[in-house]
């Protein structure tokens, strides 16, 4: 009979972690949001005047904002970016928490990966009614 002992020190999840972070920072450009349990509605930003940018840097800060498209918008004199929201992220294993500061709040918002590759992101999060999917594209 053969028996074996080992300790796992954590050094595989944390590995992992490190490399799914690297893997997150970039810009994220959202394709499609959906707001229900079975995922079969939702808002295709491709014929949106704006896109939605999440923007995960190094160190841990983040920021959310709409680009404008339309170069005539520029013309009518409006910003070409708008920001929506900035503050910092963790991610622990396939839990990504944004942590949002905005106008002098604060609120935590906490998103479970689903998938993440090299072009592609897909969070799923909750709000009051329902559960929030989200796909993103570098």
């Amino acid at each position: 009979m053969l028996a074996g002992c080992s300790e796992s020190t954590g050094t595989t999840e944390k590995t992992t972690t490190e490399s799914n972070s690297t893997s997150l920072v970039g810009r994220w450009k959202l394709q499609k949001e959906e707001r229900n349990s079975t995922r079969e509605k939702g808002v295709a930003y491709s014929d949106q005047p704006t896109y939605v940018i999440l923007h995960i840097q190094k160190g841990g800060y983040f920021l959310i904002y709409d680009t404008f498209i339309d170069p005539s918008w520029k013309k009518k004199g409006l910003p070409m970016i708008n920001e929506r929201s900035h503050g910092q992220w963790e991610l622990d294993g396939k839990t990504l928490t944004l942590n949002h500061l905005k106008n002098d709040t604060s609120y935590v918002e906490k998103l479970q990966i689903s998938q993440l590759d090299e072009q592609t992101l897909i969070t799923e999060g909750s709000d009051r009614k329902s559960n929030v999917y989200k796909t993103y594209q570098k």
